[in-house]
């Protein structure tokens, strides 16, 4: 009796797709190139038929929507280097940083508070270190003594911080007010 070779007996396939689908082309077997063909152009005509549907039905694909399709491509290939991109969108302008911007916002991730504060020496430092102690970061900090509205003893802090979410900007709030700052709602 002769002894197998264990290895004899197993198939490789290929690991990736584009593999796996070239080995069916190439086979000596003409009903599965066949098959292989069939099935690469049932897929095909899979996604024009969804495209047809979609023109026909949605009015996806109107010259305005392909404008601006367009355009946010073109926008997206071009090399920015930090700046903002701006897209004219339907009768308004549409800037990708105000956009984030607002998501960061909106999402809890960036906070704007203003803190009328008493214009004397360690105020920033208290406040900077509530907002540590909270663990968020300060992004900028701005300070107007120059309101008609306040006392002359007094001024504007604006503060923009990085957050986790909208939970922790409650948290750096109520400590700022235990704190004794008084918080106010956002200027014009």
């Amino acid at each position: 009796m002769s002894e197998q070779n264990p290895k004899q007996n197993i198939i490789r396939f290929p690991l990736s797709r584009r593999e796996r689908r070239q080995r069916l082309l190439d086979s000596k077997d003409a009903r599965i190139r066949t098959t292989a063909l069939l099935r690469m152009l049932c897929g095909w005509a899979l996604v024009l038929g969804t495209a047809l549907f979609l023109i026909a039905n949605y009015r996806i694909f109107t010259p305005t929507s392909l404008r601006t399709l367009g355009s946010y491509i073109a926008a997206g290939i071009r090399s920015h280097d930090g700046d903002i991109t701006t897209i004219n969108y339907e009768n308004e302008t549409f800037s990708d940083g105000a956009l984030f911007e607002s998501g960061l916002v909106m999402s809890g991730r960036k906070a704007n508070m203003t803190i009328a504060l008493e214009d004397k020496p360690g105020q920033l430092k208290k406040v900077a270190e509530i907002v540590s102690r909270c663990g968020s970061n300060v992004v900028s900090v701005q300070h107007d003594g120059s309101d008609p509205n306040m006392p002359i003893s007094s001024c504007f802090l604006k503060l923009t911080l990085e957050t986790r979410d909208a939970e922790q900007i409650e948290q750096i709030r109520a400590e700022l007010a235990k704190e004794g700052f008084q918080l106010v709602s956002e200027r014009v």
